[in-house]
């Protein structure tokens, strides 16, 4: 039985005889009517023992027969059981083994690990003790190498002191003289200088009242003949447009004409000809740290006396930027 369940086994049926016999049902004609069978009590002994010694053993092979199915459902039943203990247990062993094996190699692991880390511990150890006494070493070192170290620097320094300063002083004197020499040299250019200056500036007055005789006699008989003539001296520039010059002005007119015409409109020279520039070409003229100029279109001023450096001909940006350094010069 695969399912160890508990096999009933029947009894053996037993051949006993009636007690009575029974008439048939239903009977038809033409049949005949069974002999009639005598009464239990007039059974003998002999068939008595017999019916109950057939009866126990029917009993006892009933027994039998249950004792035995009995002992083979419990045969079953244990041969199952040993067989899941026995499964239970190769399990248990083979888990148990790989445990084993596992606890072994952690322990393996640790043991490994502890000896790594106390070699460790000892080599830091070691090469602490090692690194403090070369520390040790070095600074009685240091300090041996510092003081021998300081006199010798203050001997080279007491040396070097002396040498400089003697080189110093060589150098020192030798320049002097040089200067002295060169200073000497340039009073004398500067005494020869002036000496021609003065004498050149006596010939520039001498040549300058030598013209001026000349334009004062000739010329002025020349001009007073073309005055007299109806003849006019006009001459033009921008700024005044035709300018009459008196016969009297035609010698300074001559020296200077920029100048004469700045004096009679009423600007320094210098202003007037920043203002012919500004009117030849009416730009910006702010210089650029490229090294160009701004060139920035303006308007154009027409008159001189209306011409402002630094400010008619700058745009608007660099007039800003001109105008904060005068301001600054002014506070």
């Amino acid at each position: 039985n695969r399912l160890s369940l508990p096999i009933e086994v029947e009894p053996p049926l037993l051949d006993l005889p009636t007690l009575t016999d029974q008439a048939p049902r239903g009977g038809g004609k033409g049949r005949k009517r069974a002999a009639p069978v005598p009464p239990i009590a007039a059974a003998s002994p002999v068939a008595v023992d017999q019916i109950t010694q057939r009866l126990e053993k029917a009993h006892t092979d009933k027994v039998m027969a249950l004792e035995e199915a009995q002992h083979l459902q419990l045969a079953t039943y244990k041969s199952s059981l040993q067989e899941q203990v026995d499964q239970l247990r190769q399990r248990q062993q083979i888990q148990m083994s790989q445990a084993r094996e596992a606890l072994e190699a952690s322990h393996k692991l640790l043991r490994d690990e502890k000896q790594k880390r106390r070699l460790l511990q000892t080599q830091m150890e070691e090469r602490a003790a090692e690194f403090q006494q070369a520390r040790e070493q070095a600074q009685r070192q240091l300090a041996a190498e510092r003081g021998s170290e300081q006199a010798r620097v203050s001997s080279l320094t007491q040396q070097f002191q002396q040498q400089f300063e003697a080189e110093l002083k060589a150098r020192v004197d030798q320049a002097r003289i040089e200067l002295k020499e060169m200073l000497d040299m340039r009073e004398v250019e500067l005494f020869y200088r002036e000496e021609q200056l003065g004498i050149l500036r006596d010939e520039i007055a001498r040549l300058r009242q030598e013209r001026e005789g000349l334009v004062s006699h000739s010329g002025d008989r020349l001009i007073n003949r073309l005055v007299d003539s109806g003849v006019a001296f006009v001459t033009y520039h921008p700024g005044v447009e035709a300018m009459t010059i008196p016969p009297r002005d035609i010698a300074r007119y001559l020296e200077s004409p920029l100048a004469y015409v700045a004096d009679k409109c009423f600007v320094s020279t210098e202003q007037y000809q920043r203002w012919l520039s500004h009117y030849d070409l009416p730009v910006c003229g702010a210089a650029l740290a490229d090294g160009s100029i701004c060139g920035e279109p303006l308007p154009k001023v027409e008159r001189p006396g209306d011409f402002l450096c630094e400010e008619s001909d700058r745009c608007g940006q660099h007039t800003d930027v001109a105008a904060t350094p005068a301001a600054q010069r002014g506070h």
